[in-house]
């Protein structure tokens, strides 16, 4: 990479959705989950050697002392013996043990791609939460920004009365005193909004020195202004769904449970030398055949029932617990819900608030110009106003905040803010 494009790498600008794409790509335990899903496709792939033939050879050199009628017919008058040994052993039906022994590790799969799920949508909310809790801090610095610059003005306006004699020094230090406090708090937020800032990009893995998109925090709102009604049909909640995932791999395992003393049909061959001599070819000998093999339950079948009866137990416990869940989710998404419309009701309440707080100052400057108004008085107005500015500004963006949670406890996959 020469050094133009990595100067281009710097200024590419990262807007929400990005920062949220790069954190899911980047993200060490995304990284993890899907190597469990690699492990499982390993052990699937392993359950397909069951029908692959087990061959086992052997081979054995002895010496007889003296020889049985049978084996000096084979091995003629010498007493030594070599024996080489060949077998080949063929599963021919399982009945549909295999089969059930990979759906097992598929239900494996499909759980570990709900909890992939979960791990997403937490980080979607995360990253969203930190971005709006960086655009907190940027309404704060416009906002103080834009009161220092009226401080200053009035100053002037300050000054000028001064000089004709309308107004008292006092008026001065006043004004001025309170261009340094809104100075100090503009500091602050300065502050504040570089240790967000740095937190965002480091959870989203990216350089520090990319660029992070500004949103118009009104426009936003008004785009979701009233939408999280349209969300409040429970969707499939990956807490919920790795439940039935893993109800369905006990009833898997039962069914395997059930076919644990079935019959075994297989092939088999086996072939043998034997001789005292080398070449032995003349003794070779040969065995073919298929078999079936049935074992026994042991106790009557008690260690059947006793697992059966375990996984039944396994699947009401986590029926329990998926209602359990349903419910908190039910309950936190109900509290989120009455949460946003009183946020939308005192975002209305700010808006009303800041029109009498602006209407309340600029009368205020007009009488004070005019020789009948105190600098107190214009203070605090103006302190009104910038106040109510960052509460009306802060409570669009928890309005914003509450809207991404509630899409989270709704389980939805989209970004939080679309």
């Amino acid at each position: 990479m020469d050094a133009q494009q990595i100067g281009n790498h710097e200024s590419q600008t990262y807007s929400l959705k990005r920062l949220i794409s790069s954190a899911i790509e980047k993200n060490f335990d995304v990284h993890a989950n899907c190597l469990n899903d690699s492990l499982t496709l390993n052990e699937i792939k392993s359950l397909a050697r069951n029908y692959q033939p087990k061959v086992t050879a052997g081979t054995s050199f002895s010496y007889w002392s003296w020889l049985q009628p049978n084996k000096e017919k084979m091995l003629g008058s010498g007493n030594t013996d070599m024996l080489i040994e060949i077998s080949a052993y063929q599963l021919l039906y399982d009945w549909g043990v295999n089969r059930l022994q990979k759906q097992t590790e598929y239900a494996n799969i499909s759980i570990n791609e709900q909890l992939r799920r979960q791990l997403k949508q937490n980080i979607a909310f995360v990253i969203t939460q930190s971005y709006l809790d960086v655009q907190k801090q940027i309404s704060r610095i416009e906002i103080y920004n834009t009161t220092i610059l009226r401080l200053k003005d009035q100053l002037k306006v300050s000054e000028n009365l001064y000089r004709i004699g309308k107004v008292s020094n006092l008026d001065l230090q006043k004004t001025r005193i309170n261009i340094a406090i809104k100075e100090r708090d503009l500091s602050l937020a300065k502050a504040m909004y570089a240790q967000l800032l740095s937190d965002l990009k480091h959870l989203s893995f990216v350089d520090s020195k990319v660029a992070i998109e500004d949103n118009d925090i009104e426009l936003l709102y008004s785009t979701h202004k009233n939408l999280h009604q349209q969300y409040a049909k429970m969707q499939e909640h990956p807490s919920l769904k790795s439940f039935d995932e893993k109800i369905e791999q006990q009833k898997l395992q039962q069914e395997l449970f059930k076919k644990q003393n079935r019959p075994e049909f297989f092939s088999y061959a086996a072939t043998s030398w034997e001789s005292s001599y080398i070449p032995f070819s003349k003794n070779f000998n040969y065995n073919i055949g298929v078999g079936i093999r049935y074992t026994l339950p042991f106790g009557g079948g008690r260690v059947y029932k006793e697992n059966i009866t375990k996984t039944n137990i396994s699947i009401s416990q986590l029926e329990e617990q998926q209602k359990q869940t349903l419910s908190d989710l039910q309950k936190e998404i109900a509290s989120t819900t009455i949460l946003i419309d009183g946020k939308q009701i005192e975002v209305e309440q700010n808006v009303h608030i800041i029109q009498m707080a602006d209407e309340s100052l600029r009368n205020a400057l007009i009488l004070y110009e005019a020789g009948q108004e105190n600098i107190l008085n214009i203070l605090d107005a103006q302190s009104i106003v910038t106040e109510q500015s960052i509460v009306y500004r802060e409570t669009m963006i928890d309005y914003l905040i509450l809207v991404a949670k509630l899409r989270y406890l709704q389980g939805t996959d989209t970004y939080p803010l679309d």
